[in-house]
């Protein structure tokens, strides 16, 4: 891929169409730092910005997000509850001392994005597979 450009404003939304193969699967993943770009850079607000690996696209807080082709394979945990998918981005901030999880506020954490993105669900502890 070789000089790939765009530049978006707020409130706007980016979708890359193309054949199979094209590339834009490619391109979005680095934008996001899914996959390691060999050159450019990422410039937001006129700061240029590392996103190596995802959670700095996360950490950024950019309202930037990444819908993977395969959601399944790697977009999910199937195994684990909403509640689990919805907070393992999160996970730093609902451990405490030798890797345990504060259940309370992930809890906490999977109701507010339950609210903000209108998830509906029989119940939050509900397995992903059983959906």
């Amino acid at each position: 891929m070789r000089d790939v450009s765009f530049c978006l404003y707020e409130g706007e939304v980016l979708g890359l169409a193309g054949l199979v193969g094209a590339g834009r699967t490619e391109i979005l993943q680095a934008v996001f730092g899914a996959d390691p770009r060999s050159d450019g850079c990422i410039v937001i607000d006129g700061k240029e910005l590392a996103m190596e690996p995802t959670h700095d696209a996360i950490r950024h807080n950019l309202g930037l997000v990444l819908v993977p082709e395969g959601r399944k394979i790697q977009g999910l945990f199937l195994k684990f509850s909403v509640q689990q998918n919805m907070t393992i981005v999160r996970l730093d901030s609902t451990l405490k001392s030798l890797g345990m999880i504060r259940r309370k506020e992930e809890e906490i954490a999977a109701e507010e994005y339950q609210q903000k993105l209108r998830v509906k669900t029989p119940s939050l502890s509900q397995r992903i597979v059983n959906l």
